[in-house]
């Protein structure tokens, strides 16, 4: 299977860019534009942020706006290069002599790597005066970071490119490449707390059904309520519902009787599934999901409709042994 990995579009900038901002916007008529660097790299942002800062002239930088694409090397230059042509929101620095005379020759080639980015408009919307104490306010953070991510997606639509504003850690990246690489087709996540397994899994979902180029059902079927309601939200939250899967998410926490006899949930995974290929992924396995009562709901989704499973994922931050048994019997 060819693996995919992912492309993560950052932007930073600095309490030195503020000051430079500050210098650059005197006389504007109140429209300011703050000098961000937009760049990309195949590995972790938190690694890269501290490269550039050891080697960037824009030291201690704050990241600002990340999000992630399947789209290869030199996305980021064609973001910057789209959005200062086409958006008001960005413009070049190039044309700018004292942000130019800031970089020294050795660091010549970085001079097209940074935009400026309006942020008159967030200021006032929040009652903020513009200076170095900006990049501590909170509320101005996340409105910049909302605003850079709006822009960047809308470029990359644009370009018929899919892209989703979760940015994946170093762990849950190797996590889904090990899923992906390997022949089994039932898999254990015994994976530490807060790693984030609803991102992991619904990633993972999302390259395999592309690189299989069929569209799949994921059913998430756990005892655990709050799994479920986590697996929902994470899946609108981070733009998964355009890719080639479907989420549907069913209790196991129900009388097994009312669940044998739960006509309109049943008549509705049959209507949802169809000839569907299907991936069951149990959250939090250890709790209750691996009791005998659960374990027959499980069977009862996979007999009733003779459901063409591809895959099944168990997984919890605890209790191996439980989840183990519940692999085992379903």
């Amino acid at each position: 299977m060819t693996q995919e990995t992912q492309n993560k579009q950052y932007t930073f900038t600095s309490v030195t860019a503020v000051a430079l901002a500050m210098m650059r916007n005197i006389g504007t008529k109140g429209i300011i534009f703050l000098p961000c660097k937009m760049g990309e790299t195949l590995k972790d942002v938190d690694n890269r942020r501290n490269q550039q800062d050891n080697s960037e002239s824009m030291t201690n930088l704050i990241p600002i706006g990340h999000i992630a694409t399947s789209l290869p090397r030199g996305t980021d230059y064609k973001i910057r290069s789209i959005g200062c042509e086409t958006l008001d929101d960005f413009d070049w620095i190039d044309y700018d002599r004292d942000f130019y005379e800031y970089f020294d020759d050795d660091n010549a080639s970085k001079k097209n790597e940074y935009v400026w980015v309006r942020v008159d408009d967030v200021l006032t919307e929040l009652g903020l005066e513009f200076g170095p104490e900006i990049l501590s306010n909170p509320d101005f953070i996340e409105a910049l970071i909302n605003k850079i991510n709006n822009q960047k997606m809308k470029i990359l639509q644009s370009l018929g490119q899919k892209t989703t504003s979760v940015v994946l850690t170093y762990l849950q990246e190797q996590t889904i490449q090990a899923l992906l690489n390997s022949e089994y087709s039932k898999f254990i996540l015994n994976l530490v707390a807060r790693i984030g397994k609803t991102v992991i899994v619904l990633d993972y979902v999302r390259r395999f059904a592309e690189a299989k180029k069929r569209k799949m059902v994921i059913i998430i079927a756990s005892k655990s309520l709050g799994s479920n309601v986590s697996f929902s939200e994470d899946y609108i939250k981070f733009g998964y519902t355009e890719d080639m899967f479907i989420l549907k998410e069913i209790s196991l926490h129900i009388n097994e009787d009312k669940f044998k006899t739960n006509g309109a949930l049943h008549k509705e995974l049959k209507a949802l599934i169809g000839d569907m290929d299907c991936i069951i992924v149990t959250d939090e396995a250890d709790f209750g999901s691996h009791t005998e009562d659960a374990i027959k709901k499980l069977i009862t989704i996979k007999n009733k409709y003779k459901l063409n499973i591809v895959n099944q994922i168990a997984m919890s931050s605890t209790g191996i042994s439980k989840i183990a048994k519940l692999m085992k019997a379903v």
